[in-house]
């Protein structure tokens, strides 16, 4: 079921008891690979459940004592910025932060379902304004925003570090009936019908922080902006707000969801403990995944060494150099520019905002001997179209590892996004996905493949910490149509800019097979 870390002492198995519950079976060594996610989804466990049906049950005891205690319901107490607040990186509404009462959404409140299909736990989310607008997000399982850890032993230390301090989101869609307003005043009225979507997030700056966001689509410029030389897309930021998660349901869901955790959770409020002691963890690979077989590759370019100009690479890096959060971006025209001199960057900081006047500087110098890229073959029995890539360089103190990558999936979008951790996925999926071959979503994984992207120390094996590198996201993309060259970026803190760029063909008999299993998606 887990990756294992070496560990003093017996390890455990994990069964399944009649009752669809995790219980522990005598010490017995283990496998040491991923294994048994879907196991636990087949078996009733507390992960998401999207193709069977079962009975409905009351909710696990100790969630229902939560709400029992407040009454079968918990309030939430929200802040939003007002709309002098430039750094939130989507386009704005005509309407957001507009008034001082309407659709400035600053009261929650969480309603537990009385039953509910094993392995949920279902709330209705309900948000409202100082004129009584409401927007509810019905049926909402917990469980689906609270990290999954996938590992056992150490190796939890350095998982639970990215899951916790990573900001990852769920959508809801108001087409499928998974948003619903009540609208009091109707002069919020034509805003509130722009709404299409709703973003549930884990805010990534502490434990239980939260945020709601409703994204709108505005097509009144539709026809200038899609003349012009650069077309986006209609989609606005209509509202923006910030809660605590009531810490007690936070830390009982998050047990829940793993009941096999072994970490020592009061480290969860000091990121810098919990760096620290992520830090001392050895990995090893051969735990992660089948053994790697080198493949031909032709590293076409460093972008470092060819002196590539620096732009931004996508829509939220534009905006966020167009709001100022990339603060000294005039002394850096190409990337070797970036080996020069520090990059100063606006924290992200507080209740959840861009905050300029705290600057964090970033020394990218270690990225000049980061000058290779291996790539090798993994599970073969596979179709052999899932990679291990390795950036490395002789001098270099670090390698970063993205394995188990299935290279075929890269033909959903063209630069495809990979936070760090273990079982890595998309930050930001469906509450209801399609059920699809090719979704890349935490939950639906392949046992045996579940991808990784780590920063590891040459010397030592440990677990290196990369945002204190300034790195925080690895871009993976095809150059063209062809598909058969690979970019490969690296990406700073808070996703600002991009720091590091390599350029890969791969070998032919990779790439046919890469064709011949995408046509087997559907």
């Amino acid at each position: 079921m887990k990756i294992k870390a070496d560990v003093v002492g017996p390890r455990r198995r994990l069964t399944m008891n009649a009752g669809g519950w995790i219980s522990e079976s005598s010490p017995t060594p283990r496998t040491l690979a991923f294994s048994g996610l879907g196991a636990l989804l087949l078996a009733g466990c507390y992960s998401l459940q999207w193709t069977r049906s079962a009975e409905p049950q009351p909710p696990p005891e100790t969630i229902a004592q939560i709400f029992a205690a407040s009454g079968g319901k918990l309030g939430l107490e929200l802040l939003d910025p007002n709309d002098t607040y430039r750094h939130d990186p989507p386009e704005k509404d005509a309407f957001y932060a507009h008034d001082p009462e309407l659709l400035r959404f600053r009261r929650g409140e969480i309603r537990l379902h009385t039953v509910m299909p094993p392995g949920r736990v279902l709330v209705d989310l309900s948000f409202s304004d100082a004129a009584g607008n409401t927007f509810t997000l019905p049926e909402v399982d917990l469980l689906r925003i609270i990290p999954k850890i996938d590992t056992e032993g150490e190796l939890q230390y350095p998982e639970l570090l990215n899951e916790e301090y990573n900001r990852y989101s769920i959508n809801f869609r108001r087409e499928h009936q998974e948003v619903r307003f009540e609208i009091a005043d109707p002069r919020a009225r034509p805003a509130a019908d722009r709404a299409y979507r709703a973003v549930l997030s884990n805010n990534c700056l502490d434990p239980t922080k939260w945020e709601i966001a409703l994204t709108s689509e505005d097509y009144s410029n539709f026809a200038e902006r899609l003349a012009g030389g650069l077309y986006l897309n209609q989609d606005r930021m209509l509202a923006h707000s910030w809660f605590f998660l009531d810490r007690k349901l936070y830390l009982s869901l998050l047990r829940l969801k793993n009941p096999d955790l072994a970490v020592d959770l009061t480290l969860l409020d000091d990121y810098d403990a919990l760096s620290r002691r992520a830090e001392q963890v050895v990995v090893d690979l051969e735990r992660l995944r089948a053994m790697p077989h080198p493949h031909p590759s032709q590293l076409l370019e460093i972008a470092h060494q060819s002196a590539r100009p620096l732009v931004a690479i996508d829509a939220e890096q534009m905006d966020k150099w167009q709001t100022g959060l990339f603060l000294n971006r005039e002394q850096f025209k190409t990337y070797r520019d970036l080996l020069s001199a520090p990059v100063t960057l606006a924290a992200y900081a507080d209740n959840g905002f861009y905050r300029p006047d705290q600057p964090k500087l970033f020394d990218y110098s270690w990225l000049r001997d980061l000058d290779q890229v291996q790539v090798a073959t993994v599970a073969a029995d596979r179709a052999g179209t899932y990679v291990e890539l390795t950036l490395d360089g002789v001098g270099s103190p670090y390698q970063i590892k993205l394995g188990n990558v299935d290279l075929a999936m890269l033909d959903e979008q063209r630069l495809f996004e990979f936070a760090f951790g273990f079982n890595v996925y998309s930050l930001s999926r469906r509450h209801s996905p399609p059920q699809s071959t090719i979704v890349f979503d935490q939950d639906l994984m392949p046992d045996d493949v579940k991808p990784y992207l780590l920063m590891l120390d040459k010397k030592t094996g440990r677990y290196v910490n990369q945002e204190l590198k300034g790195v925080d996201r690895l871009y993976l993309g095809w150059e063209s149509i062809d598909r058969d060259v690979l970019e490969i970026y690296l990406i700073s803190y808070e996703r600002i800019l991009p720091v590091w760029l390599a350029r890969v063909e791969l070998a032919d008999d990779l790439v046919d097979r890469t064709r011949v299993r995408r046509s087997l998606y559907g």
